[in-house]
Parts: C-alpha cells; sequence; structure tokens
C-alpha cells in the first residue's frame, strides 16, 4: 500500500483531494526513510554506479558502450564514420573470457571487422591515397578529410593518420587512447590470421587468447 501511494501520479480529482489515513502515512514515511533515503538506498546507488563505472580488463566501462551506441544512432554524426564506432561498439560490449566457442569465434570475426573499417578509415583521411581507386572509385574522402581537419585532427610530427584516428575514436567515446590502441593491437594478431587463411581458423583461438 506505501509503495503505491508513494508511486501515484496526481491525489486530486477535480476539486476533491484524496485523503490518506495516518496509518499509510506512516507506512510511507517508513518507506522513504527505511529504504529510500536510508543506508540500503545508499548501497543500491553506489552499487549501480559501481557496475556502471567498473572497467573490464581492457579499461572499457559501459559508459563507454552507451557512447558508442549513441554515436551510431546520432542524427547529427557523419554516416561515413558509424560503422566504425559500431564495430568499435561491438567489440568492446563483448563479454570475455568466459564463453562458449563459438561465441568466441563471433567475437573474434568482431574484432577482424573492426580492423577492417579502422583500416578504411585512415586510408579514407590520408591524402596520398588520392590517385588509389578500388571498383573506379577513390579511397580518398576529401569531405571526410576535411571534417577532420576542422576538429584539429590533423597529422604533425610523429603523428601519422594511423594515431590520428584512434585519436578521434578515444575523444569521441572519451576512453584513454590506449584503451583503443590495445582493441587495435588486440584484433591485428586475428586480423593477420584470417588474412593468411580463413575466419574458420578463428575457431581454434581461445576466448582469452587476444586479452592474456
Amino acid at each position: 500500500m506505501a509503495r503505491d501511494v508513494l508511486l501515484a501520479r496526481g491525489t486530486k480529482k477535480g476539486d476533491q483531494r484524496l485523503t490518506f489515513s495516518s496509518e499509510v502515512i506512516r507506512q510511507v514515511e517508513d518507506l522513504i526513510f527505511e529504504e529510500i533515503a536510508s543506508q540500503k538506498g545508499l548501497e543500491r546507488l553506489r552499487s549501480i554506479v559501481m557496475e556502471y563505472t567498473r572497467q573490464n580488463q581492457n579499461g572499457v566501462n559501459h559508459g563507454t558502450t552507451q557512447r558508442a551506441k549513441k554515436i551510431v544512432r546520432s542524427a547529427t554524426v557523419n554516416p561515413k564514420t558509424k560503422p566504425m564506432f559500431l564495430a568499435f561498439q561491438e567489440v568492446l560490449d563483448t563479454v570475455a573470457p568466459e564463453t562458449p566457442n563459438w561465441t568466441a569465434w563471433r567475437d573474434h570475426g568482431r574484432r577482424v571487422d573492426l580492423l577492417d573499417r579502422y583500416n578504411a578509415m585512415v586510408r579514407s583521411i590520408n591524402p596520398e591515397n588520392k590517385h588509389i581507386q578500388i571498383e573506379g572509385k577513390s579511397v580518398f574522402d576529401q569531405d571526410l578529410h576535411d571534417e577532420f581537419v576542422s576538429g584539429g585532427y590533423v597529422t604533425s610530427k610523429g603523428r601519422n593518420w594511423n594515431s590520428v584516428v584512434i585519436d578521434y575514436i578515444a575523444s569521441n567515446l572519451n576512453v584513454d587512447r590506449k584503451v583503443i590502441v590495445d582493441t587495435i593491437n588486440q584484433s591485428s594478431g586475428l586480423h593477420k590470421m584470417v588474412g593468411q587463411s580463413s575466419r574458420g581458423n578463428l575457431l581454434l583461438v581461445p576466448a582469452d587468447m587476444v586479452t592474456r
């Protein structure tokens, strides 16, 4: 009864106000001070915050994946960058290492896709690729390049286009760039394995291999 009263919307019907007995009011007070504005409520809040901000072994928390999802859904984000963020979301959202082999194979495949999209992004903003074409279409994307530059994502001494894309991802996901570097490096070994054979070999890779 007390919970129903506490959660109820509006207590007014026309010109008549609803009234509650002193016992019901006491129950509501007990509910508030024993369950909500209390140590129990504080512990629940602390638990939620810890779960949300808890980092996995790669330094990623729920906030990171939620930001990636928001970017993918955003109408203002350049759609050309969304496939890369979608790939990162899928990889960062992966729960490992205690997963069945089939699930591990799927997750390893996501990492391969991630590196493909990351490499494609690097190629598309690098002016050195202006004259390279694939299926009659230029690899270089001038508009996307200009967007990166206007946002301050440019090369400098000791900083190539790979670093630029890493900084762009890290900034948008609000994580340390080392998280992105580690994710890409972990994906690189699997990508090379696929390049030398096929994705079928990923079935042989242990779930926790890339994070050891």
